[in-house]
């Protein structure tokens, strides 16, 4: 029987690019085709069609005003409330697998920083993106890190690096239900940075920041390994006793 050529084989006439573009061009109309026969749902409402739709961006509601910061960061930027369609959208990426959602959500995080009063200055000197890491055991049950594929999405918008170098070394219990003395104590010495020293100036990516607990204490982490400057931006800010009266939300 005869053998293929090798994969670095390149047949006389073509060069590697051509491959390179036709491997693209055959991915996106698999995905077209994926979105005819399985079209997209919001997250947020569940109309089809899109995975965040207009009607929710214009829907949500301004995150509660706390000052925009925590301690020892220098700004906190939050797209808006932890209820309605961003709460259940967040859901559907987290618990339902529903990946997609992590571009929509990073365009309304840009958009975010954007408005912020900081912006021109990570325009001149742009900092680095660093997701907020899941303990290797979550994530492998889970499959994936909501934050980083936030961050990830977050990086193609505006071309900052990433930095996967804080990580969690101890599993800690869920936060919620827990008080926000019990929190900072839950998540104490949870991360570590590891590799080079952290760039000077970093965003941290998250989903959702309640108290601010395992932000600041991710912030501590890294500015003892190098960063002289820490934010932190989130899809969602939630007051700890509205996360606890709210009901589950999700589309299934």
């Amino acid at each position: 029987m005869a053998q293929e050529p090798p994969n670095s084989a390149i047949p006389a006439g073509r060069s590697a690019s051509t491959g390179v573009r036709r491997t693209g061009l055959v991915s996106a109309a698999w995905g077209l085709l994926l979105d005819v026969v399985y079209p997209p749902r919001c997250g947020g409402c569940d109309r089809r069609g899109v995975w965040f739709c207009a009607y929710c961006a214009a829907s949500l509601t301004p995150p509660p005003d706390d000052g925009g910061s925590l301690p020892g960061m220098n700004s906190l930027v939050c797209v808006g409330a932890f209820d309605g369609p961003l709460r259940s959208a967040i859901h559907n990426l987290k618990y339902e697998n529903d990946t997609p959602l992590a571009a929509p959500l990073a365009r309304l995080v840009f958009t975010a920083l954007k408005c912020h009063d900081h912006w021109p200055r990570w325009q001149a000197v742009p900092p680095a993106l660093v997701p907020v890491p899941l303990h290797p055991g979550r994530q492998r049950a889970r499959g994936f890190n909501q934050s980083e594929l936030i961050a990830r999405a977050l990086g193609r918008l505006t071309g900052w690096k990433i930095e996967t170098g804080l990580v969690r070394v101890r599993d800690t219990r869920s936060q919620v239900g827990l008080d926000a003395a019990r929190r900072r104590d839950n998540v104490r010495d949870a991360f570590e940075w590891r590799g080079h020293a952290a760039s000077a100036s970093i965003v941290l990516v998250d989903d959702v920041c309640t108290s601010g607990a395992t932000l600041c204490e991710c912030a501590r982490v890294l500015l003892h390994c190098g960063a002289k400057e820490v934010s932190a931006a989130t899809v969602a800010r939630a007051t700890m006793d509205r996360a606890a009266a709210l009901p589950a939300a999700g589309r299934r």
